[in-house]
């Protein structure tokens, strides 16, 4: 008969590690690191009125878009933009499916450029892709997608996910 599993065992099965063994490292920049164009200039994501926060900057593609990751987990990039989305990184199928907020539904492949957008194939101007797992968006042309206004100010992409009556409101 195999011995009893010890708690380290048990924990690393259940991925449950105790805060001071865990495997993740979460780095946080001081001040001094932070990348230059961090700051009052750098190119960000605004919705509904609210700067969305993001571990990865946003990079300014060449042809003017701010390509994002949707980090859902502390970051809320998916809550802000008003999207449900069924997105596994560990099953293998690469697929991201979003359901917007007038139920549209829009499937995502990694590697491909074509969408699904309630079962018909549009072109979405960019490859899908992923960083350290996250799905990674061009943020206008994903609006353009999803039907969503935006606006540019400057570096920052104002985008509204809210109806034009919520909006008056927020």
């Amino acid at each position: 008969a195999d011995a009893p599993l010890t708690e380290a065992q048990l924990a690393r099965i259940n991925r449950t590690y105790p805060e001071n063994h865990s495997p993740i490292r979460w780095f946080k920049y001081e001040k001094s690191d932070m990348p230059k164009d961090y700051g009052e200039n750098h190119p960000g994501v605004i919705v509904n009125g609210t700067e969305l926060k993001f571990n990865f900057l946003p990079v300014k593609t060449s042809d003017g878009d701010l390509e994002v990751t949707a980090e859902d987990r502390n970051m809320g990039f998916y809550s802000m933009m008003r999207l449900y989305h069924e997105w596994n990184r560990f099953d293998g199928n690469g697929v991201l499916t979003l359901l917007t907020k007038d139920e549209k539904t829009v499937k995502f492949t990694v590697g491909e450029s074509t969408v699904l957008v309630d079962g018909k194939a549009i072109d979405a101007g960019f490859t899908f892709k992923l960083r350290d797992g996250i799905p990674v968006f061009h943020i206008k042309k994903l609006c353009d997608i999803l039907g969503y206004p935006y606006t540019v100010k400057g570096e920052k992409v104002l985008v509204q996910a809210a109806t034009d009556h919520e909006y008056k409101v927020l």
